[in-house]
């Protein structure tokens, strides 16, 4: 054992440099760590993004509505031809017979500037 039990250990001349070292080569390990953590995570979320853009824009069959407001049917038939001469108005508006009889019926005046010939 030592005679001297107060007395400091005795440390070489380079221990601070070794030290140093030591420390720059871990932190330098760290950083590279950091950097290929980095740069795997960029490659991986820049991957899931391209897979999430293709997955996305893959055309999918229509599904089917269950508030289906209206559907095509079969065209009702309304009794008269395409040849047929008759009144457009009859056409756009079939229940419109008592109308054209009161228009019948006054003298079917369409005149639209009569109503207003009091007025210039």
């Amino acid at each position: 054992m030592n005679a001297e039990p107060s007395a400091e250990p005795q440390l070489n001349a380079d221990f601070a440099a070794r030290v140093l070292v030591l420390a720059d080569r871990i932190l330098a390990r760290r950083r590279r760590i950091r950097w290929i953590a980095g740069a795997s995570a960029a490659c991986v979320g820049t991957i899931v993004a391209l897979a999430w853009i293709k997955f996305a824009a893959v055309p999918r069959a229509p599904t089917p509505s269950p508030n289906l407001v209206a559907a095509a049917g079969p065209v009702p038939d309304v009794g008269y031809s395409r040849n047929e001469a008759g009144d457009p108005l009859s056409l756009l508006f079939p229940d419109a017979d008592p109308v054209a009889r009161f228009a019948a019926e006054n003298g079917g005046d369409d005149d639209a500037g009569s109503l207003f010939d009091g007025q210039e």
